[in-house]
């Protein structure tokens, strides 16, 4: 199952990228700053970026779902590591919702909100970073354990 939610997963990211048109919402999202924000959010289509983030939601629960598996099949089921999908999840719905607010102010936005929008990518970033080694660690520990 959880390998059909990877793909659902790669496949809405393809779609993100065709809506992004021109806005690198990651430099947004660590943008950290009033100025970087303004900055990061200069030219774009606001428009499309809200769209994109409004997306993300749909993309950030598949995700969640994918990994969750994905670490139950490396590492087993009662593994407390699979608790970093739903971590990344949860940082990545604040973090689009922080996200929606420096959209709705593009030339004048919130240094509290962008400071805020970063930290909880920062942790979405670390926690999904975590998932994937865990998930090849478990893996590779699957491989050499199974009969030759």
């Amino acid at each position: 199952f959880w390998p059909h939610v990877l793909a659902a997963a790669v496949g809405l990211f393809i779609v993100l990228g065709l809506i992004a048109s021109g806005s690198e919402i990651i430099d947004l999202e660590l943008a950290g700053t009033s100025e970087n924000a303004a900055d990061a959010m200069a030219g774009w289509d606001i428009g499309s970026a809200r769209v994109q983030t409004a997306v993300d939601y749909v993309f950030l629960t598949i995700l969640g779902f994918g990994v969750v598996g994905a670490l139950r099949w490396s590492l087993g089921a009662s593994t407390p590591l699979v608790w970093l999908a739903p971590i990344a999840a949860v940082c990545d719905a604040i973090e689009n919702a922080g996200l929606f607010v420096l959209l709705s102010a593009p030339s004048d936005p919130s240094g509290a909100v962008a400071g805020v929008t970063t930290t909880f990518a920062a942790v979405k970033f670390l926690a999904l970073t975590g998932a994937l080694v865990a998930f090849v660690v478990g893996g590779v520990r699957r491989r050499r354990a199974a009969p030759a």
